[in-house]
């Protein structure tokens, strides 16, 4: 087999290998790796479609690629990508307020995005220190939003977590009950510095998008 060199062809064989693998595994909960991407079985708890969580794994890549093909972002920079539903999250560092500006100009382009969040700050990349506090923040973070046990149908898995510069931010599709009381747990976490919310929202705990 010959492999696709045309990025859209390339996109499309990624699209349809992991929605195979994810019907294959969702009732399954098992891990599978494809190639870069991990698709697991928690996309069963998702209120995205199995094909909108495949498009944002894709859209992810595609973000990554645009912003990397470029000269202007490599080792002085830190920028972290979160695609969730179309909306993409550019969070970290990138030197400049012209590497700034370039990132939204490369992104805004993609294929897929529905809205852009650039949070990225002019300054150059965290520090180690602070690299490894952000990480911690996310696990705390994920473990407050666990903790909420009183919410009926509530799953925790449906927000994701971003840290910056102790900076949390969240997306997810919740109902207006489901984000607040989210952004009151994790507001708490010591460290953090300021809770950003990025949620769509939905009318009812069932409902998917």
């Amino acid at each position: 087999m010959i492999a696709p060199t045309d990025t859209r062809q390339r996109f499309a064989l990624y699209r349809l290998l992991i929605a195979g693998v994810m019907l294959l595994t969702v009732n399954a909960c098992a891990l599978v790796a494809v190639g870069a991407i991990v698709v697991t079985g928690s996309a069963v708890h998702d209120r995205r479609s199995v094909e909108t969580v495949v498009d944002d794994r894709l859209l992810n890549i595609a973000v990554r690629d645009a912003l990397y093909g470029s000269d202007a972002f490599g080792n002085e920079s830190r920028i972290k990508i979160s695609a969730f539903n179309g909306w993409v999250l550019l969070a970290g560092e990138a030197v400049s307020e012209e590497h700034v500006a370039e990132a939204t100009e490369l992104v805004s382009g993609v294929k897929g995005l529905k809205k852009l969040f650039n949070e990225l700050a002019p300054e150059p990349p965290a520090s180690l220190a602070q690299a490894s506090r952000d990480r911690l923040l996310s696990l705390q973070a994920k473990s407050a939003v666990a903790d909420i046990k009183d919410m009926p149908r509530f799953d925790a898995s449906r927000v994701k977590i971003t840290t910056a510069r102790g900076n949390v931010y969240l997306q997810g599709l919740l109902t207006q009950a489901e984000g607040a009381r989210v952004v009151e747990q994790v507001r708490y976490v010591n460290g953090v510095e300021q809770v950003v919310v990025l949620f769509e929202w939905v009318e009812s705990p069932d409902a998917q998008s």
